[in-house]
């Protein structure tokens, strides 16, 4: 019996020690294993960030390219808008000078003709006498 539980302290021994290598071995393969896969995702997630941070710089650019595209083309308008005030000053300083030559010209042969009138006037009084 002495025998037989010395051979059972001997296998626990052995079992025990058994146990305690195989764990060392798997606790060294899980953890080898845990790395790759924190390893693993740790790349996962940088190449997410970098394809995010890429879309995001392209939208930036876009969006740049898109304004700068509006602010020339709002330019070009201010300007083509300003043209044509000018130009439309212009015309209305030339059609205010015609019109007021128009009524020199009028007013003028407007007072001839009064005087012409006058005259035609004192002198069939004067007839008259």
């Amino acid at each position: 019996m002495k025998k037989i539980i010395i051979g059972l302290g001997t296998l626990a021994v052995v079992g025990v020690a058994t146990g305690i290598i195989v764990a060392v071995k798997i606790g060294k393969a899980k953890r080898e294993e845990l790395k790759d896969g924190a390893i693993e995702t740790i790349d996962h997630v940088n190449d997410a960030v970098q394809a995010q941070a890429d879309a995001f710089k392209d939208s930036a650019n876009d969006a740049a390219k898109d304004t700068s595209a509006a602010i020339e083309d709002a330019s070009e308008k201010t300007e083509a808008v300003i043209k044509d005030v000018g130009d439309g000053v212009k015309k209305t300083k030339k059609d205010l000078k015609e019109t007021a030559e128009t009524v020199k010209k009028d007013v003028d042969n407007g007072v001839k003709k009064i005087k012409k009138d006058l005259k035609t006037t004192e002198k069939a009084a004067t007839d008259t006498k």
